[in-house]
């Protein structure tokens, strides 16, 4: 899940996402995006949280989680999936 703090994006105009990359490979994870991605809106219907909801174990290993905003990366980090 990620925590967007001071977003001035809102919910009903943008589509914001999690996209994850093999930090080895480089290529992305194989993951039914659309249906495993959830957003939550701030009382100011500004985006407050998006998740990636993966089923424990299925994937493994180092990854890069880009969030996207309307298809453009706005920042990435590496994450640990057990």
């Amino acid at each position: 899940m990620a925590f967007v703090r001071r977003s001035t994006l809102r919910i009903d105009q943008h589509r914001i996402a999690i996209l994850l990359v093999d930090a080895a490979t480089g290529r992305p994870a194989a993951v039914d995006y659309g249906f495993e991605t959830s957003q939550t809106a701030a009382p100011d219907g500004t985006v407050a949280t998006v998740r990636l909801a993966l089923e424990p174990g299925r994937l493994s290993g180092m990854f890069r989680a880009y969030v996207m905003v309307d298809a453009y990366p706005a920042f990435r980090d590496e994450v640990v999936l057990f």
